[in-house]
């Protein structure tokens, strides 16, 4: 129920669809995003090789790990001081993300079609999260 979680914050925030915000009234789960994630879960039962289905996933991930190890640098060019230090930094966030890499690579050379699809699933979201940032804004300055 992780994703649907992840749904539901995105609604709630404005940066994806309001339906996927809403509260099931007896229940106080957010049902349109648990629904949601059950429909493209079962999607995903159609592909016919498990071993496709991860290398997708895996690039996926891997690509989303390699944006939230860079989230330091992100904080640190808006002004964001933390009390948190990483040792020897940034020397682990550069090997984290070099590792992502080397494994996406090596995805990328046994089975590029599969491993394509991920990434362009990834890519797809970023129209789709740029658009709803777009309309945010255009309603705020209409206000």
């Amino acid at each position: 129920m992780g994703g649907s979680r992840v749904y539901f914050a995105m609604a709630r925030d404005g940066v994806f669809l309001p339906s996927f915000s809403k509260i099931h009234p007896k229940w106080h789960s957010p049902y349109v995003s648990i629904f949601f994630q059950a429909f493209v879960a079962i999607l995903f039962l159609f592909v016919k090789e498990i071993e496709a289905l991860l290398y997708m996933i895996t690039c996926s991930i891997l690509i989303l790990s390699c944006l939230t190890a860079a989230t330091p640098f992100r904080f640190e060019k808006m002004g964001m001081k933390s009390d948190y230090k990483i040792p020897l930094y940034p020397l682990p966030i550069f090997l984290y993300i070099f590792a992502n890499i080397a494994v996406m690579t090596i995805l990328f050379i046994e089975k590029p079609i599969t491993a394509g699809w991920g990434l362009m699933i990834t890519l797809i979201a970023l129209p789709v999260y740029y658009g709803f940032r777009l309309d945010q804004k255009m309603v705020k300055v209409k206000k």
